[in-house]
């Protein structure tokens, strides 16, 4: 599927890929226009489930986009109409807005209301109160805060994870093995290269996908392995729909009453365990599999409130990231820039993937990109340690709140047979994700601007933190393939600016910072 959004002429091709031999026929091949509807709605917040704490912010903000369709045929001045409705569908709070085509935030006050579930409604409507146009309803849920002490996961409205009630920057890896109900078996799996291993990685979140059939009994001793070396667990489900093949040979009995049933099953049984975070529900689909994953997603957000559902995009279908926004908690692109020998490959277009992830979700989800650590063609052979690091921070610097990289299993680390190589590639991760977890409590911390302007809108990308202590970080890189040097006026006077990589001094004159960068270059300072 391609998707094109600019108008203009256009030259399809389609041939066969690589030259194989015989004859390929190419069937149902068709231009179908996707439409969007006049009054569109987005929840920008309460962005967690339609969660509502009463220890956060009580003002709802929902993004809306009025074209000029829905005001067609209006008598009088259109208006935009938010409102909170209670289940007799009576207007606990409401307000109104000029309608004017283009992306509206509409702000609601929703601390009147008493706790329970609500209707988010908007729509438009006449000078006389007809309704022109009426955007998807959502479900906002009025919560005490204590309801949160029994989830394992969730995000807060700067879309930071907490993990049983401990914030984290999310470091994720995926995974293949066999199961077992001994957790030796899962510890020193491969002649050592179990989760004991895995383990030597600050690594707080794993997929591993063949255990999407796993007898009961083993997931939970792998979870109670995992769990005690403080990794949390992704069930992969992006399987569990009757018309998919592998369908068939799912053990557990909830699966001969259906999907929903097997789904609403293996979400209760699981989310028993602490160990359990979530469900892997999506791997590289086209966008026609959005409506299946957002009912599955619906059936487990209802059976484990608890956790988090989480699909990835790529392999073409990476555009098509808005369309996926309400079909999903957490999302993640999966950008694999290595394919040519060192020194040609654009590694930037992590960046640019996770640019695309944020804006698919307006910032209001938590963006876990996924990267590459594995060898995806000859030419291109392994990501180097500085090719890690730099495709990482990368990430951060575009605002990913959490990193996976695929991966430590089956076409990854464990296909590569030299154990002095395999030994010195995991080296390299554990050394890049310790790097990333020494500074979590400043990737924790509020974004600020460090420097004055427009910095940041030229070829270095930059990202401003404070952390706990008071400091500021700033993180940077070169989207550009050649050096590049910048200099920034700091926003804040600095007494001191230090390079995190050498813990050298960075001269700062008259407020302002000198700074070069290597062709894909990372800086990372700390200023006091």
């Amino acid at each position: 599927m391609l998707a094109v959004t600019d108008g203009g002429a256009y030259r399809v091709t389609i041939e066969p890929y690589a030259g194989p031999d015989g004859v390929a026929w190419f069937d149902d091949v068709a231009l179908m226009p996707v439409g969007r509807p006049p009054l569109d709605a987005y929840l920008l917040y309460p962005n967690f489930r339609g969660m509502l704490f009463d220890d956060r912010g009580q003002t709802v903000r929902l993004a809306v986009t009025v074209d000029a369709r829905a005001l067609a045929g209006a008598a009088g001045g259109a208006r935009l109409r938010v409102s909170l409705l209670d289940e007799a569908g009576a207007p606990r709070a409401s307000r109104e807005l000029p309608a004017t085509p283009g992306r509206i935030v509409a702000e609601l006050d929703a601390s009147p209301a008493a706790p329970g579930a609500y209707t988010l409604r908007a729509e438009v409507v006449g000078g006389g109160g007809e309704p022109l146009a009426r955007a998807a309803d959502y479900r906002v849920v009025k919560a005490p805060a204590r309801t949160r002490e029994k989830m394992t996961a969730w995000y807060d409205e700067r879309n930071v994870t907490y993990l049983e009630g401990r914030p984290a920057f999310v470091i994720g890896l995926y995974n293949t093995s066999g199961y077992a109900t001994n957790r030796e078996a899962y510890a020193h799996a491969r002649n050592g290269w179990g989760t004991a291993r895995i383990a030597q990685a600050p690594v707080n979140m794993l997929i591993n996908y063949w255990l999407g059939t796993a007898p009961i009994p083993a997931l939970e001793t792998y979870m109670d392995d995992l769990h005690s070396r403080g990794i949390y667990y992704l069930q992969t489900v992006n399987f569990y729909y009757a018309d998919d093949p592998q369908y068939a040979k799912i053990p557990y009995p909830a699966a001969r009453e259906g999907e929903q049933a097997l789904n609403r099953w293996v979400a209760r049984t699981l989310s028993k365990h602490r160990g359990l975070a979530g469900f892997y529900t999506a791997d590289e689909r086209p966008a026609d599999a959005v409506p299946r994953v957002f009912r599955q997603h619906r059936t487990l957000s209802e059976a484990a409130p608890g956790t988090v559902t989480y699909a990835v995009l790529g392999n073409g279908w990476e555009e098509q990231a808005p369309l996926w926004r309400d079909a999903l908690d957490v999302i993640g692109l999966d950008p694999y820039p290595i394919t040519r020998p060192r020194g040609q490959n654009h590694l930037a277009l992590v960046g640019e993937w996770t640019r695309m992830a944020q804006e698919a979700v307006q910032g209001s989800r938590p963006v876990w990109m996924v990267l590459q650590y594995f060898q995806l063609t000859g030419a291109g052979g392994w990501p180097s340690a500085e090719d890690l690091r730099a495709m990482s921070w990368m990430a951060i610097v575009e605002g990913a709140q959490g990193l996976f990289y695929w991966s430590f299993g089956n076409k990854g680390l464990a296909w590569v047979k030299d154990v002095s190589e395999r030994e010195r590639r995991w080296a390299d991760l554990v050394r890049v994700t310790k790097e990333i977890k020494a500074l979590e409590p400043a990737l924790l911390g509020p974004t600020i601007p460090v420097v004055a302007g427009t910095a940041g809108e030229g070829p270095v990308r930059i990202l401003g933190k404070r952390g706990p202590d008071g400091a500021r970080y700033l993180f940077a890189y070169n989207t550009r393939n050649s050096p590049v040097s910048v200099t920034w006026k700091l926003a804040e006077p600095a007494r001191e600016v230090v390079d995190l990589d050498t813990g050298e001094a960075v001269a700062a004159a008259d407020a302002g910072i000198a700074v070069q960068f290597g062709p894909y270059g990372i800086r990372r300072l700390r200023l006091r």
